[in-house]
């Protein structure tokens, strides 16, 4: 196979773990939000991740110097108050994400022992390893064309780890850690979190910070898993797993054919729609009404006259590593 001709600044189709579920979910979907980069301006905002973010932010506030009252600030200052107060209004109030809830959560976070074995690592900068973005551009596995504007697309992946702990005896030890914050009990966060599609690529990661040879000794990836509870106290949940290079490797393969399935469905112009992605929780789909278009000057065309009903977005930030591969 010959190998792509890679343009001195490539354009990139920005995938992640989110992002991935998209296009599992819905090709065409994933076509009109990540290619057309075109988003719905009336998609209903989710109070589960603006209170999901509000938490990681105030956590990792506390593990800085362990100051909860800064914490609890920064609880405060990232509340999405305004969702909060809208969705109640409209009868859609959260009674277990409310603020009350998500303080003696994050209370019950900082006092759990898990922090009693570990710290943030620092990294060679001297920079807490705290909300670290990475970016992996896969320029090897070829390229697509803009369906409207030609361009060479090439696809590349984005993420970020929660942090990266050093433990406290054992010096030489290192694990990523994320949090998740959840209303599921503790037999559905087994299985949501056991294989996740994102350990291969935390090892490529690692072995960029801090030179981890993944490929001989694994991963320790923990995921601390965060309950909220309408009544009683909310339950932590640290699922620790020492992943053998093995399913780090099982883990790469599989994003690289989700990859090779999206360089496929681009070079040949057509990304198939899944009827069950037409509706999300009773909602239909903002793309419905052109879904059957596919004619790329009509949709862009489409998309500019309506912005009312269609924004422009593109949520791509700066990484701290990339790696080409």
């Amino acid at each position: 196979m010959a190998q792509p001709v890679i343009p001195k600044e490539p354009k990139y189709v920005v995938t992640s773990h989110s992002i991935d579920g998209t296009f599992e979910s819905c090709p065409r979907r994933f076509e009109f939000r990540h290619i057309y980069q075109r988003v719905p301006a009336t998609e209903p905002r989710g109070l589960a991740a603006d209170v999901g973010t509000a938490l990681h932010e105030a956590t990792q506030e506390w593990t800085k110097d362990y100051d909860n009252d800064r914490s609890d600030l920064t609880l405060l200052r990232w509340w999405p108050w305004q969702l909060e107060a809208a969705r109640e209004d409209s009868g859609m109030k959260d009674h277990k994400r409310s603020l009350g809830n998500a303080l003696l959560l994050l209370d019950r976070i900082r006092r759990d022992p898990f922090w009693d074995d570990w710290e943030v690592a620092i990294l060679p900068d001297r920079s807490h390893a705290i909300e670290l973005p990475w970016r992996i551009n896969h320029l090897s596995l070829g390229s697509f064309k803009h369906p409207q504007t030609g361009e060479e697309l090439f696809l590349a992946t984005q993420g970020k780890i929660d942090w990266i702990l050093r433990h406290k005896r054992e010096r030489n030890r290192y694990m990523v850690c994320d949090l998740k914050t959840t209303v599921l009990d503790e037999a559905a966060q087994q299985a949501s979190f056991r294989f996740s599609g994102q350990a291969g690529q935390y090892g490529l990661v690692l072995a960029q910070a801090l030179n981890l040879p993944w490929q001989e000794q694994g991963l320790e990836v923990t995921y601390l898993v965060a309950e909220f509870s309408e009544f009683g106290e909310p339950i932590v949940s640290p699922l620790h797993h020492k992943l053998d290079p093995m399913e780090l490797w099982e883990s790469l393969e599989a994003k690289n054919e989700r990859l090779d399935r999206m360089i496929r469905m681009g070079n040949k112009g057509f990304w198939p729609r899944r009827s069950h992605g037409c509706a999300f929780y009773g909602t239909p789909c903002g793309f419905l009404d052109i879904c059957h278009r596919r004619d790329p000057d009509f949709l862009e065309d489409w998309f500019s006259f309506d912005q009312e009903r269609f924004r422009k977005e593109s949520r791509i930030y700066d990484p701290l590593w990339t790696i080409d591969a």
